[in-house]
């Protein structure tokens, strides 16, 4: 081969390597705003959960964080007694972070997908909160404690 090609080609494998390198980037992807959470209660979930069957939902309650347990509550007596027949499974995924144990018997409030038909662990829940988006912990006059986002979909099973 003539010392032209030789040339050529090296430069073609340097270019060809530059832009193999550029596409295996771990740049983060910017972000994108998706469709934003219908506001509900736990209580429309309950009395009408056909009306939100795979609805991405924004809900508060008060979070209980157990293995086989996590879940939502309307009221803080609620979460108290365990009334589970009022509350809807979060499905989380197990173990969960330390950030999302501390949220344990806080008010806070959930962005996922309301599933009618899934109850949780040993059916005992009235719905469940899939896809999790993010949770909020909240003071008792509404405002933002803190934020959280999960990305409960890698842990869950």
């Amino acid at each position: 081969m003539s010392n032209g090609v030789m040339e050529w080609l090296l430069r073609l494998s340097v270019v060809t390597m530059l832009l193999a390198s550029m596409a295996c980037s771990d740049a983060p992807l910017p972000k994108v705003n998706g469709p934003r959470a219908e506001e509900v209660q736990i209580a429309d979930l309950l009395t009408t959960p056909e009306n939100f069957r795979r609805t991405l939902v924004r809900v508060s309650g008060w979070c209980r964080i157990e293995f086989e347990g996590d879940a939502l509550y309307p009221t803080r007596a609620a979460w108290e007694t365990r009334d589970t027949k009022r509350a809807v499974w979060l499905q989380l995924g197990w173990p969960v972070s330390p950030e999302i144990r501390a949220l344990d018997g806080a008010r806070v409030v959930v962005e996922g997908r309301f599933v009618p038909d899934d109850h949780g662990h040993l059916d005992a829940f009235a719905g469940s909160v899939e896809e999790i988006q993010k949770i909020d912990a909240v003071r008792e006059t509404g405002s933002t404690l803190s934020q959280i986002t999960s990305q409960a979909n890698a842990n869950s099973p």
